[in-house]
């Protein structure tokens, strides 16, 4: 069975490129992929699946007949980041397919071609979900809202994800919490402004934001282990327009990634302090944002079973467990909170090479067959052990 899974995806390595390289030139980003999602769904439909939209631009599509249900995910969207590359299908706008969401797309759609082919021999059935708005964290929560896991009720899920900086060709899993807990926090401060020669008649909500920002490094940095750490990352901070002005307004934007769920509500207690503090402090006010997306959880007992199937088309050589999760976010937690799923990392790369969101970040293609190859080959197999049971 593994070798006509292997021989089908190697055929369809040509059409999994060029499906590939046609994404990665067009990329969209956020919630918004018309062309992207127009262009899966002419595909799927050229294969001979009938898909269903599933929110605005999310596609769902089933194969197979009753038993249980599998579904496999890919992401449709990109980044708000131009590409610094000079590969000749790089991207035509200034977006970018950074993070290999295209590539994800691709495997998918070759899935789909290995599996509708089959389709007579699955002992269950295996529904591919392509979504929009990963990168917001949004998307696998809004194709939730709107029945992906419905109709039929999904049993178990699987999905892969690229990863630039890791050995081309292999494949890596982590049990229990994969992804980072991630809270996203804005912080806008309201003070008083004035003429910058006239400071003691103001309240300067820079000096406001700026204590904020060594109070809460410091609570992040000084009360987490290094054994279980949290890190906190602000990218935005300032306000004003002149020189001579002290602004009214103020901003501080940052990042809160943890991988316990105790810790990770500690912490976001204590930025809410450090917020209240400064401010406090200073006579001036403020409103608090947090756009938060849970932690992505591989189900150990999945994770067992994929990782055997991962082994058996591949070779244990090229598969490892690994023990230490990311610190990046991943919004399939959003179905990894409903249903045991598992998320595989699988190297395009080598360790060293940039990783994710870099601009000049490149994945290999030739093994990208064998993500396609994995997928099918994992789904079905653990629709066939299922029906067993």
């Amino acid at each position: 069975m593994k070798n006509e899974f292997i021989k089908a995806a190697k055929h369809l390595e040509p059409q999994i490129i060029r499906d590939r390289r046609h994404i990665h030139q067009y990329p969209e980003v956020g919630m918004e992929v018309p062309n992207t999602y127009a262009y899966v769904k002419e595909r799927l439909e050229q294969i001979g699946c009938e898909t269903i939209d599933c929110g605005k631009y999310g596609i769902v599509t089933t194969i197979g007949n009753g038993g249980k249900t599998i579904l496999l995910r890919a992401e449709l969207d990109a980044l708000p980041t131009k590409e610094e590359t000079d590969i000749p299908f790089r991207s035509q706008n200034g977006n970018g397919h950074l993070c290999g969401h295209d590539i994800h797309t691709a495997m998918l759609l070759g899935v789909a071609k290995i599996l509708k082919d089959r389709e007579e021999d699955l002992k269950g059935t295996i529904k591919l979900m392509f979504q929009p708005g990963e990168e917001l964290g949004i998307g696998a929560k809004v194709m939730i809202e709107h029945g992906v896991l419905e109709n039929p009720k999904v049993d178990a899920c699987l999905a892969i994800h690229m990863m630039p900086d890791e050995r081309n060709g292999h494949f890596f899993l982590k049990k229990g919490i994969t992804c980072a807990y991630l809270d996203g926090f804005m912080i806008e401060v309201t003070g008083k402004g004035g003429h910058g020669s006239r400071p003691e008649e103001t309240i300067d909500p820079l000096n406001v934001v700026v204590d904020m920002y060594s109070m809460i490094k410091g609570v992040v940095d000084r009360e987490t282990s290094a054994f279980n750490p949290a890190v906190c990352t602000i990218g935005v901070l300032g306000g004003g327009s002149a020189a001579n002005v002290i602004p009214q307004k103020a901003m501080l934007e940052g990042t809160l990634r943890c991988c316990d769920s105790k810790i990770r509500e500690r912490m976001i207690d204590r930025i809410i302090i450090c917020a209240n503090a400064a401010c406090q402090a200073a006579g001036a006010t403020h409103s608090l944002k947090l756009i938060s997306t849970p932690g992505m959880y591989s189900d150990p007992g999945l994770c067992d079973d994929m990782k055997d199937f991962v082994c058996e088309i591949n070779g244990a050589e090229k598969v490892a467990e690994v023990e230490l999760p990311l610190l990046g976010s991943e919004d399939l937690s959003y179905i990894s909170e409903k249903v045991p799923t598992m998320l595989m990392w699988m190297g395009a790369g080598d360790v060293g090479a940039p990783t994710s969101h870099s601009a000049d970040v490149y994945f290999e293609e030739n093994y990208l067959y064998m993500g396609s190859a994995t997928l099918a080959y994992c789904a079905a197999k653990w629709l066939e052990s299922s029906c067993r049971e």
